[in-house]
């Protein structure tokens, strides 16, 4: 028993050692660091997404604006920001800023703008 170590009722209690964290701790992904990006997990599960999505359905009549693909197609058609919501999240629910995509075209797209750092716009 070590001098610093408290005694409630009779029993010894240790406190936990200094390397560990507690068993309620919160971990935050990988070495306990907390994620970087401020706008949340919760966006695609929104009402004011869902309603976005939506009216960019309506809008573009269920067509990729890339390949004109339809769902009867047999491809999964998706929104898609023209502009990433990473970099411009004010526009993250601006319609003009949506476009329907089939997965297709979506990774597509994706790797050009990784590759080469541009914004695809449709057609």
């Amino acid at each position: 028993m070590a001098p610093s170590d408290p005694v409630i009722n009779g029993v010894v209690h240790k406190a936990p050692p200094k390397n560990k964290p507690p068993k309620n701790a919160v971990r935050h992904g990988r070495r306990g660091h907390r994620p970087t990006r401020t706008f949340g997990t919760n966006f695609y599960s929104s009402i004011e997404w869902m309603k976005a999505r939506y009216a960019a359905f309506a809008r573009d009549g269920n067509l990729c604006q890339c390949c004109g693909a339809t769902s009867k197609d047999g491809v999964l058609l998706q929104v898609a920001h023209l502009k990433p919501r990473s970099f411009f999240p004010e526009l993250a629910l601006d319609i003009s800023n949506l476009q329907v995509v089939c997965e297709p075209c979506r990774r597509r797209n994706y790797e050009q703008r990784r590759t080469k750092g541009a914004i695809i716009q449709p057609g």
